[in-house]
């Protein structure tokens, strides 16, 4: 084998070797994988979002929810999605279909509804706030397109945070919250069926729509704020 053929053969084995070790070291600029060089992000990645938010019980009992699983069922909880599920990939949730209880006049109304409660995870505050923007335009532009649109921002130590809330088809309610703080987005969508007599001062659920966005925004969003923030602090 003459000289040429040696030295290209010896630069080759050597540009596979530098390959491999830019390979196990992320890149040729040293960068490695998001996930494996954040912990915070790695750690929110496993999170089961019902575990870390009480199965919604705090929002069960607010809005006196019998059943998870659709406008008839009793008793059951709500379910967890996993990051990378097919409706949102960027979030893991806690979710389900409502049962929520109605009285008065209304006692055999049986009010249902939908409830979507999301964090989501990213690899550092720029991405964070670029998601809360995203999903806070969002959210404005969908209540821009129904009635009574209100906006509430979020009380609590929240960098940035609104609620939207307003009436759709059907009278349905529709309320989002969007929340930012630090490397993580909260994200709740929750619809319900129209609270009959509400205009008259008797609303078939235990709350009016105004009470319910109040307690939304001034309360549990400052709970699920304090509540993430406390478990991601064990793993800093």
């Amino acid at each position: 084998m003459n000289r040429f053929v040696k030295t290209c053969t010896a630069t080759a084995a050597a540009g596979i070797m530098l390959s491999a070790c830019n390979l196990a070291s992320g890149g040729s600029d040293g960068e490695t994988d998001a996930a494996a060089e954040d912990p915070v992000y790695a750690e929110m990645s496993t999170w089961d979002a019902c575990e870390i938010l009480d199965n919604l019980q705090p929002i069960a009992d607010e809005m006196h929810i019998e059943g998870w699983g659709g406008i008839n069922a009793e008793g059951g909880a709500p379910g967890p999605s996993a990051l990378g599920n097919t409706f949102d990939p960027g979030a893991l949730g806690c979710n389900g279909m409502l049962n929520i209880l109605s009285g008065g006049d209304y006692v055999n109304f049986g009010g249902g509804g939908e409830l979507n409660v999301k964090i989501v995870p990213t690899e550092n505050a720029d991405q964070a706030a670029t998601a809360y923007e995203e999903r806070a335009s969002a959210a404005q532009s969908d209540g821009s397109a129904g009635e009574g649109l209100t906006e509430l921002p979020l009380e609590g130590g929240w960098d940035q945070g609104v609620l939207y809330g307003w009436t759709g088809s059907a009278n349905a309610h529709y309320l989002e919250v969007i929340g930012l703080s630090g490397q993580w987005v909260l994200h709740i969508q929750l619809d319900y069926d129209h609270n009959f007599g509400e205009e008259d001062g008797e609303p078939a659920y235990s709350f009016t729509s105004d009470e319910l966005e109040e307690w939304f925004a001034g309360t549990y969003a400052a709970e699920v704020e304090q509540t993430v923030n406390a478990k991601i602090a064990e793993v800093q």
